[in-house]
């Protein structure tokens, strides 16, 4: 029980202090042959990187447009568009969320609410403070 919850905070930690690829590393892939365009763009107080790139699906080719959403130096949001629309790949937000909800109901089902309480403020500020927060509001 204990480990289920410990898999799950891990995860949660691992994604407060990973920031992603960063702009740089996705410029060097202009020198891969099927890139065709690579681009950085900044709006307001964040960075999109935008990567062109063409992918073979049997005989078709077809460009496919990879965009990374950045606010200061970590990856928010990607999105990749291609003849089958825009998907998005991934979104910190979401999993964030998805993490916090699953801790805390790991907790509900293990622990008393007193100790779900001294268990959240044993945590970070920032990390306590979402988890205190969703508690509080699915209580």
């Amino acid at each position: 029980m204990m480990e289920d919850i410990d898999k799950k905070l891990n995860k949660l930690i691992k994604l407060y202090m990973t920031k992603g690829v960063q702009p740089s590393e996705l410029a060097d892939n202009i020198f891969l042959s099927h890139y065709k365009r690579i681009s950085f763009t900044k709006r307001d107080n964040s960075i999109v990187g935008e990567l062109l790139f063409e992918e073979e699906l049997g005989s078709v080719k077809f460009d496919v447009i990879l965009r990374y959403y950045f606010q200061g130096n970590t990856v928010n949001v990607i999105q990749e568009e291609s003849i089958h629309g825009i998907n998005e790949i991934w979104n910190r937000e979401t999993k964030e969320t998805d993490l916090i909800n699953e801790i805390v109901e790991l907790m509900r089902k293990y622990y008393k609410p007193g100790n779900i309480t001294r268990f959240i403020n044993s945590l970070p500020n920032d990390l306590a403070t979402k988890l205190k927060n969703y508690y509080e509001k699915t209580a």
